[in-house]
Parts: structure tokens; sequence; C-alpha cells
């Protein structure tokens, strides 16, 4: 079907889609662009920029992150870098002239995307409120892309005049779309992917996990607990803390994702990663998951099996490769890589998914955290990971 015949909805639609597509930066380029042209000057009695409501701007803010959630007499602004972001466009009036309908067009869809972007920010810091606070990341509560698209869409369509409608429905994949390379400040001053404020029900089950099970390590260290919880006592104390109600098999298939043992190997005799450890949380080794989650700095990492485990002289575990870098993601990427030269560890990315967790260490520290590391799993299973193949 040739574009002229599909419905107006259709094709604005399309459009929409094509748009979101651009990084940031290419928006804040073409609103630029466009009251720099001659058509906009010639059209400005019918061009009018209103500010949204809660938005303020911030030109000082670094680049990198178009804004910065901050609290404001007790409640959350969000303040731009750059005007783009802040505001849309009203057209007042008529023209027929070619040009002017040309820039109406282009007009409507920097206001779409800018009021978009908007209203998940403003959705986002209503859900995750706590966390704006606090700035734990234990705070963050399931809020997925799916429940943000119908925040919007109740939101976007309670009796507010709007010149630039949203699509109908503000599905999962438009949130995706208007997401990416999109980074924000939070109150505290910390960089985040808007993606990192939406988790799903097993980021948020696996981050309190963890944290419970450091608690735990913590307590028997000093002395204070004599046995490590099994699944069902940890499922149990999940619903406790955080109302999260979940049945033990899928505490227990947390907990291996995670990488860490059963109660039974928690107990003081089988240390690996030894206590203390601060890992990250466990990421899948995609490059999205690169770009939106893993740091840049220097650190230490670990890659595993998502599913399974792979047998060692002692025991099985879904460890494969241990590793440092002064650049965290470039090294990982540069793992994903085609032609990467370990073809041990290239056999299981290619023929496995994978999983990564990290932890940061000074430069000068990476080679002694990483040999700690390997020490470890090697007094415990009998060999190195199977994708290392000297002894750092």
């Amino acid at each position: 079907m040739p574009p002229s015949s599909l419905p107006a909805r259709l094709v604005g639609a399309i459009r929409l889609a094509r748009y979101l597509r651009r990084l940031p930066a290419w928006s804040e380029t073409l609103g630029e662009e466009l009251e720099d042209s001659d058509v906009f000057r010639q059209c400005a009695a019918h061009i009018r920029a209103v500010r949204f409501p809660e938005a303020e701007m911030d030109a000082g803010l670094p680049v990198g992150v178009i804004g910065q959630f901050r609290w404001r007499e007790g409640r959350i602004r969000i303040a731009y870098r750059h005007p783009a972001w802040g505001q849309e466009y009203l057209w007042e009036g008529e023209s027929d002239q070619s040009e002017a309908k040309r820039l109406l067009l282009q007009l409507r869809l920097v206001s779409t995307r800018s009021r978009l972007t908007h209203l998940m920010l403003m959705g986002l810091a209503q859900h995750q409120r706590m966390f704006l606070d606090s700035g734990d990341p234990l705070d963050l509560e399931l809020f997925t892309q799916a429940a943000l698209g119908r925040w919007i869409d109740a939101e976007d369509r309670q009796g507010r005049r709007l010149v630039w409608h949203l699509p109908a429905t503000v599905d999962p994949s438009l949130i995706s779309r208007a997401a990416r390379g999109v980074n924000m400040l939070t109150p505290q001053g910390q960089a985040v992917s808007i993606r990192y404020l939406m988790p799903s029900v097993r980021v948020v089950l696996q981050r309190r996990l963890k944290a419970l099970l450091d608690e735990e390590a913590a307590n028997l260290r000093r002395g204070l607990i004599e046995q490590p919880a099994d699944d069902e006592a940890l499922r149990v104390r999940l619903v406790e803390r955080w109302g999260i109600k979940i049945a033990r098999r899928t505490v227990s298939l947390a907990r291996q994702t995670l990488g860490l043992p059963a109660s039974y190997r928690r107990d003081g005799r089988h240390t690996y990663p030894p206590r203390g450890t601060a890992f990250s949380q466990v990421y899948s080794l995609t490059a999205a998951t690169l770009r939106d989650q893993v740091l840049t700095g220097p650190g230490v990492y670990e890659i595993a099996l998502a599913v399974g485990e792979v047998s060692y002289p002692e025991g099985a575990s879904p460890v494969i490769y241990l590793g440092h870098s002064r650049n965290l993601r470039k090294r990982l990427a540069d793992h994903l890589r085609p032609d990467t030269k370990n073809i041990i560890l290239r056999a299981y990315l290619t023929g496995s998914r994978c999983v990564v967790r990290y932890l940061s260490a000074s430069t000068d520290d990476l080679r002694v955290v990483e040999r700690a590391l390997a020490q470890s799993f090697e007094e415990i299973y009998g060999a190195l990971p199977k994708g290392n193949r000297l002894h750092p």
C-alpha cells in the first residue's frame, strides 16, 4: 500500500517511531535549526512555545544527560539542560504555504517527543519517589514500561487541551524507543538511564535477594547467626520486608542467577567469591545492557552462564571467566566482538546466554583483586574458570 493511501494516524505513528530512533542530541539540534530557519521567523506570529508543568531550565547541567530530578517544596520538578525538552510548540491560526506545513509537521514531531519524554519522567518521578529521595537502589519499585505507558495514557487524557496528541495507546515499544539514550541525574547527582528506573520483577527480586544475602554474610562474619537461611526462609524474609510474594522455587532460581550457592555452601567453608566481595547485581551480557548499566571506569568482572553450570574438578559453577579492565564497558563490549581472540570464551558467548557482574576497583588494585578472586575460585573448584587460560 503506497504511503499516500495509509490512514493519517498510521502515517503519523510511523513518522514518530522513526523519529524516536534518533538519539536525544538530534532532537536538540533539530529544535535549534527549526528556530533559526527563515520559515520559522516568517511564521513566528503563529508559533508559541509553552513550558510543561513542573519543568524548569538549567543550561549548566552536564552534557550526556537531558536533565535532573529536583525536589522543590516536597514536589519533584524536572530541570532540563536544553529548552527543547521542557516545552512544546503551539501553532495558532492556519497557513496554506507548503513550507509552513512542512515546518508544522517538524514542530509536531519535536513537541510530541518532548511531551512524551516529560510525561515519562513525571510518571517515573511519581512511582519512584522513595528511590529519588534516598538514592538507594533497594527503594526502586517494580514499574515496567507497560505500566508507565498506562499511566501516560491516563495522564495525557485528563481533559487537558493539547495541540499535539500522543498516539492512541502509549505501548511498551513506544516507551522503549523514547527511552533510548535518555539519561537523567538523580537529586543526589547520580547519572542513570531512565530504563534503570523501570525495573522488571526479576531485577527487583534479584536486587533485594542479594541485599538479604549480603546482610546474612555480614551477620555470619560477626557471629550474630550460626546458619545461613535456606530458600524457604529467604522467601519468608522477602515477604516480611518488602511484601514480595513468590514461590520458593522462584527464590532458588533468582539465587542461582545471582551466582550464589545454596545455604549448605554458604556456611563458611565455601568462600567464592570471598565474603565481603562487593559485586554488582547480575546483568545480561548484551550490547544494550552494557550501554545502559555497566560503568566505564576500572574494575574486575565475572562472566557466567545465565542457565546451567560448567563442570570443574571439584564441583560445578556457572562462572566461565574472570577479568579486569581500566574501562569495564569497553572490555566487555570487546568480548562480544566476533573476532575476540579467546576462542574458549567466544564459544561460550556465542553458544549460550551469559551474564556479567562486576566490582569497582582502583587502577592500582585491579590485578590484586582479580588474583584474589581467581585463587578463591581455584581453591574451591580445583581449576581456574574455563575461559581463563593463564593465572592473573
